[in-house]
């Protein structure tokens, strides 16, 4: 009867280890899960602090601007003076080398956007390195990004000349994606 009541002990002691263990891994995997979940609310918000830091820097707003207003000229003020540029004047800007260009206009359109290839290269870092995911930021400059790409051949100039390498890999995500998106498309 002695060796009945071990017997049932033993039994019960391995059947509440087992339980114990499967409460630990299923609270554990809680925990991580969590905590994944947390990393990612961190790199959103990391990725939205990036993007609301470009959005105030004037430079690169101006570039951004510059973007946005392709259909007509807009007035840009540069100390004291008040520049109205045209997409073509962008363009024209943009393709020159550091020697060529020379009037005030040139050289604003220019700081602008070296500023804004800076923060691009600085953003294609950050998901490279895992700080930031690539969806995060996809949304916000896709437009801009599809802007320049249909224009790389004025835009490689200064992005060339500043080494932005990282700059260009941040552009060639957004080709990717549209390449993606056609494929996709072609195939529906």
């Amino acid at each position: 009867m002695e060796w009945i009541l071990k017997l049932l002990v033993s039994i019960v002691g391995v059947i509440g280890g087992c339980v114990a263990a499967y409460k630990a891994l299923v609270e554990m995997r809680a925990a991580n899960l969590q905590r994944r979940l947390e990393l990612r609310w961190k790199r959103a918000e990391a990725a939205r602090d990036l993007i609301k830091e470009i959005h105030e820097e004037s430079f690169a707003m101006a570039a951004i601007k510059m973007l946005d207003h392709t259909d007509q000229s807009r007035r840009y003020s540069v100390g004291d003076l008040t520049l109205t540029l045209s997409a073509n004047d962008v363009l024209k800007a943009l393709a020159l080398s550091s020697l060529d260009a020379t009037s005030e206009s040139e050289l604003y359109v220019r700081d602008c956007f070296d500023w804004l290839y800076y923060h691009m290269g600085r953003l294609e870092h950050f998901i490279v390195t895992g700080y930031i995911d690539f969806i995060d930021v996809a949304s916000v400059f896709r437009c801009y990004c599809e802007k320049i790409v249909n224009h790389l051949d004025c835009h490689r100039s200064l992005v060339e000349e500043r080494q932005y390498i990282d700059t260009l890999s941040f552009l060639r995500r957004f080709h990717d994606l549209n390449e993606q998106a056609k494929h996709t498309i072609s195939r529906s």
